[in-house]
């Protein structure tokens, strides 16, 4: 990993640290909070992901974006592709992982919710950083960082 590559990552990440502590004041005031019936649904495929059962995992997730679906909750919906986007993410498969953080980004960004918008952003603009995309990740950074302002 060359130097350049390395610096960059340090940026972005304590620049959206920086970003993540200005907001989160700001954001604790909103509330987004999923359909009862999937908020431990939600907790489980998430739990399920960080164990490394990814079978049980791939079932609660799928399971979980169906109902979502069915629900139309589009909290959930982002939650599921998120939960998708950390499990792709962990395994490396880069281009999964980008998908569902550029789907859970599309829904959060329909429900206004500007701080997951801001991760989902950062999540993206880190893998693109990793695939040595330096232009695109830049420009999702600073888009993430202009929804605050």
């Amino acid at each position: 990993m060359s130097l350049r590559s390395l610096t960059l990552k340090f940026t972005l990440i304590v620049i959206f640290s920086l970003f993540v502590v200005a907001t989160l004041q700001a954001q604790s005031d909103k509330s987004f909070t999923p359909n009862p019936t999937l908020k431990n649904l939600i907790k489980i495929a998430y739990d399920n992901c960080d164990s490394g059962d990814s079978i049980l995992f791939k079932r609660t997730n799928k399971l979980l974006l169906g109902k979502a679906r069915f629900l139309k909750d589009t909290f959930s919906i982002a939650e599921a592709h998120w939960n998708y986007g950390i499990f792709y993410n962990q395994r490396e498969s880069l281009d999964s992982a980008f998908y569902h953080y550029y789907q859970a980004h599309k829904y959060y960004l329909s429900i206004n919710h500007e701080y997951f918008q801001a991760k989902m952003l950062f999540n993206m603009a880190f893998i693109q950083s990793s695939l040595n995309d330096y232009i695109n990740s830049e420009e999702k950074l600073f888009e993430a960082i202009e929804i605050y302002h």
